[in-house]
Parts: structure tokens; C-alpha cells; sequence
């Protein structure tokens, strides 16, 4: 399936779920999201692991202020954005 962007990356998101819902789990099946997200061109920025453990929770409220909650998702340590300038404003701050 070919989705492309969306208004928003939930709006992105909840298309891929909906296509994956009722399907049979198959560990072989294109359910990788960073390889979604990064297919469908949005700008991704990666924070180390041992930083993402102490500052989740201060990442996230950054985030929903600047961007609001439908315009970024992460995927472990990684974290996606709709625009390359929302990218680099969140590389500048916690990368």
C-alpha cells in the first residue's frame, strides 16, 4: 500500500493503522515506521538513548508547545517531523 503524506503526521499514522488493521501479523510485512515515515519524506532527528530516558518527558512537552501534538511522533530514539525546519529547530534544542 502507497500512502502518501497527509495533513499531519497522526493524520499519516492513523492511515497506516487503519491499513493494518484486521491483517494477520507477519514479522516479513512492510510495519517498519521509521521506513514509512522516512518513505514518505518526513525529517527525521535522532537523540541518544541514555538522553531520551532522562528528558522523555521534557522532550514531549517541547514538542506539543512548538509543533503540537499532531505534528511530530518518534519511534524510539529517533523523532519525525513534518517540515525540515521543525527538524533542525529540534535538533538545535536536544540533539
Amino acid at each position: 500500500m502507497a500512502i502518501t503524506r497527509k495533513d499531519s503526521i497522526a493524520d499519516f499514522i492513523a492511515a497506516w493503522r487503519q491499513w493494518d488493521e484486521g491483517k494477520e501479523y507477519d514479522p516479513q510485512a512492510n510495519r517498519d515506521w521509521a521506513r514509512r515515515l522516512a518513505e514518505a519524506g518526513y525529517y527525521s532527528v535522532k537523540v541518544g538513548r541514555i538522553f531520551i530516558e532522562h528528558e522523555w518527558q521534557n522532550i514531549h512537552g517541547w514538542c506539543e508547545d512548538q509543533f503540537g501534538g499532531n505534528h511530530y511522533v518518534w519511534t524510539g530514539t529517533t523523532w519525525w517531523f513534518e517540515t525540515d525546519r521543525d527538524a533542525v529547530l529540534f535538533a538545535l534544542r536536544w540533539a
